[in-house]
């Protein structure tokens, strides 16, 4: 089955996180006042043929399936490359060296169902993993 773009444009706003969502974004180097809580700016994605659109806070990037791209972090401002692909009904964004050191990061978006999804952050080496669930707004 594979993913259904219906489900993944729209606006998005953060419904509920992992117990040890602000450990895993730490060692990912975000600050404690970087990290969003649940009553964070929402996030717009548009989802069509190739191109994956992304709008959070200030920050907008524009995506390529496939094809290794720059973001810009919205966050810190940071610009490092990413893959996203669509595996399934998921959409993955690899981050070869998140960090600038070589620490690799994969995140994961899976659809729970047209208005909801979890977003899966995994540090590379590391068994620990982190969410964010999402909701339509």
């Amino acid at each position: 089955m594979g993913c259904n773009v219906e489900d993944y444009n729209g606006t998005w706003k953060v419904n509920k996180t992992s117990d040890n969502y602000r450990e895993v974004m730490q060692k990912l180097g975000k600050t404690p006042e970087m990290i969003m809580t649940p009553t964070s700016v929402p996030m717009k994605v548009t989802l069509s043929g190739n191109k994956l659109t992304a709008s959070f806070g200030n920050a907008e990037n524009t995506y390529t399936l496939g094809e290794e791209c720059d973001e810009t972090d919205p966050l810190d401002g940071v610009t490092r490359k990413v893959i996203f692909t669509i595996e399934g009904t998921s959409i993955k964004s690899v981050y070869p060296n998140y960090d600038g050191k070589g620490m690799a990061s994969t995140k994961t978006v899976q659809s729970i169902d047209s208005n909801n999804c979890r977003y899966v952050i995994e540090i590379d080496g590391q068994e620990e993993t982190a969410w964010v669930d999402w909701t339509k707004i």
